[in-house]
Order: C-alpha cells, then structure tokens, then sequence
C-alpha cells in the first residue's frame, strides 16, 4: 500500500507510476479534489488506486472542508478516505465524519497532538466511531505524536492497545516508511518499531486481522 506524500501535494504522478511499476500486487492512496473528474479517477483505479487522502495539518493537500465532495466522487468506485486531523478536535469533527458514506480510515493513531488518554471524552468518542462499523483504525508513525517517546512509545502505546481489545477487525498498520517527518539521523529502526506495534496485538489471530485480513478487506475488495 502506497500513500501520496504531502511534498507533492496534488500531483500523484510519482506514487501513481510506482503503482504501474509494481502492478497488481500494490495498492495507493491519492489526492483527489473536488476537480478530479470521473475518467481520471476511473484511470487510478485501473492502476490500484482505492483512496483519498485528507489532511487537515500543515501541508495537507485537500482539507476536511472538501471531505465530503471527494467522498461522493469516490463512491462509485468504493473506495476509502484515509483521513488525518489532529483528534484533540474529535468531539467538533464527529458530525462530519458520520456523514462519511462507506468506510474510512483515522490514520496515525488519530494524531492526538498531544496524546490522550485512553479513558478521556475524545478516545470515547473515536471508540463510538468505530462502532458505527465504517471508521478504521491506522497504527502508523507513532513517533510522530509520542510525547514518550521511544522505543516503547508508551502513550501510544495505551491508545492502540484500548482500540485491538475493543475492535480488532477495525485496525490496520502502516510503516510509514520512509519516515521523512523528520531528519535520517532520527527516524526509527524499522525492525524494532514494527516489534514494538506487534507487542500491543496479544495473540497471532489478532496479528493476522491487523497486518493482513483487514487491510485486505479494505482495498481489495471482491478482487481476490
């Protein structure tokens, strides 16, 4: 799985050729706006693409004002919205992500910048979304809004632990390779964090669900 990164805003040449390069065996999230027309998007899909990326943090290409635009126009072709917003703010974002149609993605842990706890009114909330059966829950960047920081990333750490005991069949992961929110010398080692996400997760059948079940069910979609 592949994701439009913000440096290249609304152009989604370089992920869309890596998809072409890799073929059937990937799949990419985009930047559609308000603007994209139906052929294009019908083009993307034939190359893998199955969503749209929505970000309302700094560089963000296409914010949640259009969330709902970009949402009808990839309807007809099921895709999801991966969307990315700093979760402090769930309880006033609530009503326009109930008006979602089809399933959609919280990506990097909510973003709750900084983070809550698992027993606060906004966790609560994110849980009660995930309950109406169409939000998914992405593990993905932990470092990114840790204020404990590595390698255990502990306050992340009791946030994703609370979402797989609640709704397994309702998380996915993402590498976020390759980690360019900050500078080389600070990015993680990629075989420790990925076994620090593994120790939040208790038993295999629960890995299998986040790593390969549920992101399967996402983007392939009746295709395998």
């Amino acid at each position: 799985m592949i994701t439009q990164p913000n440096a290249y805003q609304t152009d989604n040449t370089c992920m869309l050729e890596a998809l072409k390069e890799r073929g059937d065996y990937s799949r990419g999230v985009v930047v559609v706006t308000p603007e994209t027309g139906e052929a294009t998007l019908q083009h993307w899909h034939d190359l893998g693409a199955r969503g749209a990326r929505i970000m309302e943090l700094t560089l963000g290409a296409v914010r949640l004002k259009d969330l709902l635009k970009v949402n009808t126009k990839i309807r007809p072709l099921d895709w999801t919205c991966i969307v990315q917003f700093n979760s402090r703010e769930i309880l006033d974002r609530a009503p326009l992500l109930n008006k979602i149609q089809g399933d959609y993605v919280i990506d990097h842990h909510g973003k709750f910048l900084p983070p809550v706890t698992p027993d606060s009114k906004e966790f609560d909330q994110l849980l009660r979304l995930i309950d109406k059966g169409k939000c998914y829950y992405k593990i993905a960047a932990c470092y990114e809004s840790s204020v404990t920081g590595g390698p255990d990333y502990q306050d992340i750490a009791d946030l994703s632990k609370r979402i797989i005991a609640h709704a397994p069949e309702r998380v996915i992961w993402g590498s976020n390779w390759p980690h360019v929110s900050g500078s080389p010398e600070d990015a993680p080692n990629d075989v420790q964090l990925l076994d620090t996400v593994m120790s939040w997760m208790p038993d295999e059948k629960t890995r299998q669900s986040i790593f390969v079940d549920n992101p399967n069910r996402l983007y392939w979609r009746n295709e395998r």
